[in-house]
């Protein structure tokens, strides 16, 4: 049956005056519409994904790759944490050898990275200097960590087993633990760049000691509230934590690193919420440069300008063969200093000088054990004194002056005095009755108790220069020490009566 145009108008005037046909026809074009949009947002999205699943089976899985882990959503409204996503401690693989992890924070950590020598081995020695040269208590607060970079593990089970034989004692006791990290997960050490004009062997050889000591930081990470890299071939000054704590309770300043030694990375004390960034550092330049570079360039990225060297030197290195193909290596701390004296008392004082100090070298660093104090302009009557903020009764005094490097700058003739303020009211910069308690001898005066610290009170100490010198004054010692140690008690505040210089 075939219908006329009139007759389809009317069929289709009734087909739209219906409601139910009207959503039914709406819903058809809305399909046909949107459909062709539906099938390119899928392709689209198909293809992104097998790009995505591609790149990352490239890299391995999360079980093959240690290091890397599956991409995945969080919700918009997520806290981003600093700590918990970019500075915390990488997921290094490592294996305990011998010891176990402390169950309790300690003091400080200290972090030697060991290889075998060609022709002697210097690590036992270092052990032996560690336990010996510490007391007890100070044998509690620390945990040595010593990382076997050798990739043998006939070596390595070799060493393992001459520790434990020498001491056990301490593995068992939490001082000390031994770990390693297998090769797998080095990064390459082939074909990377020869600067400075090293050798491949060299180059290699560096690079992986940069790792090495990467992966020591990250482990020690979260073990004690500071961290100490030593090398393998050191002797350590008898009780140098207990010199260490007083460095670094005193210390003004923020501070990134610390050095406890003039060579290499000898020495460097870092607060141990930094050696997570301080691996992943080493980690991401380990083919730039040498470590002991790579650490100067770490505490510069940090905003400390210049490196913060204590003296004396605590340790000493004494190895004489190079672990780089077995070279000959005789570089030696000449401030090393086997027993530290005991730590200055030194009160509150405010410290004058009409000499011109070099650069930093100031008083303060001096008065403080952090430097030395080098003027300029030596002449008869050229002055260093010292007003204490509170009299005090002295028992000892030690100045001296020049230095190893500047072993020319030294006080050639000087004197030094105790003095009173004559009263009460008197400012701390006005100090004028002095009595002569010694005279230098070869740049240096030591006096240990003075009769007067022990009948009376002083408000100064002066050193006085008494001819006139070409060279400067580098003065390196400048301690005192009250009839109380660190809490000088007055046994006499009576001045002297007469108000002149008594010489």
């Amino acid at each position: 049956m075939v219908l006329t145009c009139p007759e389809r108008c009317r069929l289709l005037i009734q087909f739209s005056r219906c409601r139910s046909s009207r959503i039914l026809f709406l819903g058809i074009m809305w399909v046909c519409c949107t459909a062709p949009f539906l099938f390119l947002f899928l392709s689209n999205s198909n293809s992104h994904n097998g790009c995505r699943i591609c790149s990352f089976s490239e890299r391995g899985t999360a079980e093959d790759t240690p290091h890397s882990s599956t991409p995945s959503t969080v919700p918009l409204n997520r806290t981003f944490s600093y700590h918990e996503d970019i500075a915390g401690p990488l997921r290094i693989p490592y294996q305990i050898l011998a010891g176990e992890r402390p169950r309790l924070i300690k003091y400080m950590s200290i972090g030697i990275s060991s290889v075998k020598r060609k022709k002697e081995n210097y690590l036992l020695g270092t052990l032996r200097s560690h336990f010996t040269q510490s007391n007890p208590l100070e044998v509690e607060d620390m945990i040595l960590v010593v990382y076997l970079a050798d990739w043998d593990p006939e070596v390595r089970k070799q060493m393992v087993q001459e520790v434990s034989d020498q001491f056990g004692e301490h593995l068992a006791a939490g001082h000390l633990v031994l770990i390693t990290s297998p090769q797998t997960a080095y990064p390459t050490l082939e074909g990377l760049k020869h600067n400075y004009g090293d050798s491949e062997d060299r180059v290699r050889y560096r690079s992986k000691q940069n790792v090495d000591y990467a992966f020591l930081s990250n482990f020690c990470s979260g073990l004690a509230r500071y961290h100490l890299v030593l090398e393998d071939d050191v002797h350590c000054s008898r009780n140098f934590l207990q010199t260490i704590r007083r460095k670094v309770d005193v210390y003004p300043k923020l501070w990134t690193t610390m050095a406890f030694s003039k060579l290499g990375y000898i020495g460097k004390l870092y607060h141990s919420a930094d050696l997570p960034t301080l691996a992943r550092f080493l980690l991401m330049f380990y083919d730039e440069m040498p470590c002991d570079w790579l650490l100067d360039h770490f505490f510069h990225s940090k905003a400390q300008v210049e490196l913060v060297q204590m003296k004396p030197s605590l340790f000493q290195h004494v190895g004489s063969y190079s672990s780089f193909k077995g070279g000959h290596n005789q570089l030696k701390d000449n401030e090393f200093q086997e027993v530290v004296e005991p730590s200055a008392d030194n009160p509150l004082a405010m410290l004058f000088t009409d000499m011109k100090a070099y650069q930093q070298n100031t008083l303060d660093t001096v008065y403080k054990g952090m430097g030395f104090f080098w003027g300029m302009g030596v002449l008869n009557g050229s002055h260093v004194s010292v007003h204490f903020k509170e009299p005090v009764a002295l028992k000892g005094v030690q100045i001296v002056t020049g230095s190893p490097e500047h072993s020319g700058d030294i006080l050639r003739r000087g004197l030094a005095e105790v003095g009173w303020r004559g009263s009460q009211k008197s400012n701390l910069d006005d100090c004028h009755m002095f009595l002569r308690i010694g005279d230098f001898i070869n740049g240096t005066l030591e006096i240990e108790g003075l009769d007067l610290g022990a009948k009376q009170a002083v408000d100064c100490l002066r050193v006085r220069v008494t001819g006139n010198q070409r060279e400067w004054l580098l003065l390196s010692k400048l301690n005192v020490w009250t009839v109380t140690a660190g809490n000088a008690t007055i046994l006499s505040t009576n001045r002297p009566q007469n108000e002149h210089s008594v010489e």
